[in-house]
Order: structure tokens, then sequence, then C-alpha cells
């Protein structure tokens, strides 16, 4: 695939995935308008608590599954169909166990961390979701695994996010547990349209066998990698449930959404790249992939430089279109903008490492990282607040993707900040 075509994918899943990325934006921002900074914070915290576990119980097989099925695709469609069918079969099974475990004990800790026997209701109504989604974010994986990438991004949050807002606009009296249930018949919706994509891997005649060694060897060093990304992703809408209001867990919730509009372009180009990485490094191609790297850095940072800019400049701006109660994270916002920019300057080190066969690398500088992420929120996110939460984060996403960077340069033997 010379440069044209991969420049012509770029442009494709890219607008898809800004479309994704808008509809994730909307749906922030009618359920702020709808509920208020108060109930919408709730309904964040118990989304942030869920996502968390969710991702927690695919056990690191989503990337694993990526990893195997673009190795094995066009080669032995047995395989591909064997490695999706026993990742959904283990990841429903841990789902389920997870599910009881938190029906369980939710309460408890809710009033332990949170003292708000609200935030336990809210995230039982959402287990349901959490199995669900995580089936359909393998199934987006697969789909991204066989070059489906426009059937990946539609899984991942455009499929959802369409029926998600169409049912929050035509439901009168939004309340935080008729918008959970709303999300949960939405998922419900993307998991047909998944199984649907997935159609003709599934065709008669393949021989098909549950292959756990494989995902589980190769899920293991990559399941501590998901926990720790997921410390960084989520960790500062926690604690700051722990130590703030239930309308700053909005307010930040709302700067993180906007801020990631920032790599929504990177993302887009992960879906192309990733399973070209394992591709050119498994058949010693050292040079086509440095060129590739080269490529996607030099496209990346034309893109993503604009966009940070426009944030920059107008996060106040952003935040009156949410109402009331939202004008305490303009500058929270200002800091997760610039860490992300660190992050599309890097690229995509993260699939460099994790595609190449340094997922141990990688799992050492995400401990690192999410341990830092640690310390920085609970001494920041009690005294600061939002933008204390805002410069834990970005902080500590900084320190992962420089550390990335460092081991992909040694181990990997490429520079993606060489853009020629």
């Amino acid at each position: 695939m010379n440069s044209k075509q991969i420049l012509k994918l770029f442009i494709s899943s890219g607008f898809y995935r800004a479309v994704g990325s808008l509809l994730v934006l909307l749906v922030t921002l009618v359920i702020a308008k709808k509920l208020g900074a108060e109930s919408s914070g709730l309904y964040f915290l118990g989304f942030a608590v869920i996502t968390f576990l969710a991702n927690l119980s695919r056990l690191g097989l989503d990337n694993a599954v990526l990893k195997l099925v673009s190795i094995n695709y066009r080669h032995d469609d047995g395989v591909v169909a064997s490695i999706i069918l026993t990742a959904l079969i283990i990841i429903g099974g841990v789902g389920l166990a997870l599910s009881f475990l938190i029906l369980n004990w939710s309460e408890f800790f809710s009033l332990l961390l949170f003292e708000n026997q609200r935030v336990s209701i809210v995230i039982d109504k959402m287990v349901p979701y959490m199995v669900i989604s995580s089936w359909c974010f393998i199934i987006a994986m697969a789909l991204q695994g066989m070059q489906k990438l426009i059937q990946s991004i539609f899984i991942t949050n455009i499929i959802i996010n369409i029926f998600f807002l169409v049912f929050l606009y035509l439901i009168d009296g939004l309340s935080a547990l008729r918008a959970v249930e709303i999300l949960f018949f939405s998922a419900v919706i993307n998991l047909s349209f998944g199984i649907y994509f997935l159609r003709p891997i599934f065709r008669k005649g393949l021989k098909i066998r549950l292959v756990w060694k494989e995902l589980v060897t190769l899920a293991k060093p990559l399941f501590i990698i998901v926990l720790c990304n997921q410390t960084l992703l989520w960790l500062g809408q926690i604690v700051l449930g722990i130590y703030g209001t239930a309308a700053e867990v909005s307010n930040f919730a709302v700067a993180q959404r906007i801020s990631m509009l920032v790599s929504f372009f990177l993302m887009a180009i992960n879906l192309v790249v990733a399973p070209k990485y394992a591709r050119l490094y498994n058949s010693n191609d050292l040079g086509a992939l440095k060129k590739l790297v080269a490529l996607t850095g030099r496209i990346n940072i034309a893109i993503t430089i604009p966009i940070v800019s426009i944030v920059i400049l107008f996060s106040e701006s952003f935040f009156a279109y949410f109402g009331d109660g939202y004008d305490k994270a303009s500058f929270a916002l200002i800091i997760l903008a610039l860490g992300q920019l660190l992050n599309a300057i890097t690229g995509s080190v993260g699939y460099l490492l994790s595609m190449t066969g340094h997922e141990n690398k990688m799992r050492n500088n995400s401990v690192a990282s999410a341990l830092f992420m640690l310390v920085l929120s609970f001494t920041l996110i009690k005294f600061y607040g939002v933008n204390g939460a805002a410069v834990a984060t970005a902080f500590s996403v900084a320190l992962n993707n420089l550390l990335n960077l460092y081991s992909v340069n040694k181990h990997v033997g490429v520079n993606p900040l060489k853009l020629t």
C-alpha cells in the first residue's frame, strides 16, 4: 500500500472518527443541559467507574485480539473466527462474575468513597451496559484487525451515540437513571450491528476452536497496561468524586471530553496503522515501518496544532453552551488540551510497542505513569479540585507518552519524532 492509499485511508477514517468524537460531545452537551451540573455529575461519575471496570473485565484481550487478527486475517479465517469467539466467551464470563461483585458491594464502596448512596444506584443500573460495551469493543478491535476501519469506528462510538442522542431528545423528564437505561438500549442496538458486521467471518465450513492459551498468554502483559491506561483516563473523575462535588465531576468530565477532540485524528491514524505495524515488523521490513511512522507523524501534527489552538482560544466559549454551573473548567480544558497535544506529537508509540512484541516495555512505562497519576491525583485534587485533576491527568499522560517514545526509539529502532 503506497502513501496515497494510506493518506486516503487516514482522511476517510479521520472523518468518521471526527463524527464519532462530535457525537460523544453532543451526548455530553445534552446530558449536561437536561440534567444540570449536579445530576449529570452523578451520571458521569457512575459512567467513569463502570467504564474503568469494563476495561478491566476485558483483561487486555482487546489489543491481543487486534494483534492476532491482524496477523492471521486473509491467511486463516478459521483462526480469526476462533480468536474472536474465544475472547467474547472469556469476557462474558468475567463480566458476569464482576457484575455479581458490583451489585453486592457497590453501596458499601459508594458510601465509603463518595459518601453518596445515589452513586451506587447509578452504578448498579449501569452493570448490564458494562458487559455489552465490552463485547462491542472486542468486535470493534476485531474489525480493525481485519482492516474494516469504518465499521470499527461505527461500532466504537457512532452507532451507540446516534441512538443515544435520538432517545435523549425523544424522552421527557430525563433523570440520571433514565439516561442509564437509554445508554443500555443503545448499546444493545450497537452490539446487534457489530454481530451483523462479523457475520461474513463466521461462514459455514470453517473449523473453529477455542484458543484460550494463545489469547491469555498474549493478554497477560496487556492487562496491566489496560489497568494503568484506564487509571490515567478515569482516576481524575473518580478522585474528584471522593474529594469534590458531583458538579465538579461534571465540569471535569465535560473538559476531558472536549480535550479529546484534539487527539481524534491520532485515534483515526491508529485504526489504520496498528495492523500494519504488526505486519511490517513481523516481516522484518524496518525501512517501510520507519517511513510509515514518519508519514503518520507529519499528517497528525499538521492537523492537531490548529485544533489545539482553537480549543485554547475559545476554552471559555465552549462551556457557555453547557448552561449554568459549567464555568469552573476552562483553565482545566487548556491544560488537558496541551497534554493531548504532546500525545499527538509523540504519535502512536503505544501501538508501536504493543504491535512489535514489546508489551513488557509498554507495561513498565504504564505502571510508572499510573503510580505517578495516583500520587498527583490524591495530592492535587483534594486542594485544587478540577484544575488539580487536569494537571494530574495531563502530566501523567505526558510521562507515559515520553517513556513510550524512549522505548520505541531504543527497542524498536524507530524515532517517531523524525518526520523525514
